[in-house]
């Protein structure tokens, strides 16, 4: 019976520490513990969250590429006469 309350206390103080270090709206921006993923949850969910992080970096430029060209665009209608008279005339 000894081993399997080590066990569960163990899986207790990984959850802990993946809850204080992962899981709160404070450290969205910080570097998710992957080895702590990988040993509490197991291999391939560790695999899928190191890979959810790397595509959400890959991302973010082109969001941001993606934003730029949209404001852009935005600004360049108000110049456009043909454009501007039938949408923002009554």
């Amino acid at each position: 019976m000894q081993p399997k309350a080590r066990k569960h206390q163990s899986e207790m103080n990984m959850r802990i520490l993946l809850t204080e270090q992962w899981a709160s709206l404070h450290k969205i921006f910080k570097y998710q513990p992957l080895d702590y993923v990988r040993l509490y949850f197991g291999e391939s969910v560790g695999l899928y969250f190191a890979w959810l992080g790397l595509y959400t970096s890959w991302l973010i430029p082109i969001g941001i590429f993606g934003l730029i060209i949209f404001c852009l665009g935005a600004i360049d209608i108000m110049d456009d006469t043909q454009m501007y008279v039938p949408c923002c005339t009554s």
